[in-house]
């Protein structure tokens, strides 16, 4: 099955109302099939014969409406990905340096200085 559309898109929506009203029309088919007087019922059959005709058309719009997201998709995907960069980014603590890198140059008379570092 296809990929789900972003909920409360405009497209996203119209999809899921094309896919309810589908799935009713089934439903509706189905128990018409099941009448004992279908098979006499010319009304039935014209009934059931058109909302096979719906359903293809409203199929056929789900399909074309999916192909439409596409884009939205790709550039949705590549958008939060690069938010997720960019949260990783802002959240690595920054590097530490130490006091002597803060000061300038250490003292190069081999005597002990303390070597901590700032954050």
């Amino acid at each position: 099955m296809a990929s789900q559309p972003p909920p409360g898109s405009v497209i996203g929506d119209r999809i899921a109302e094309l896919e309810n009203s589908i799935q009713k029309l089934r439903s509706s088919n189905e128990y018409m099939l099941e009448c004992p007087e279908f098979k006499e019922d010319k009304d039935l059959q014209d009934a059931v014969k058109e909302n096979k005709e719906v359903i293809a058309k409203r199929i056929k719009l789900v399909e074309e409406l999916r192909e439409e997201l596409k884009p939205h998709e790709r550039r949705s995907s590549k958008k939060k990905i690069e938010d997720l960069e960019n949260t990783v980014a802002q959240s690595n603590p920054p590097k530490m340096a130490r006091k002597e890198d803060a000061k300038g140059a250490g003292t190069n008379d081999g005597s002990s200085n303390n070597q901590g570092f700032l954050l």
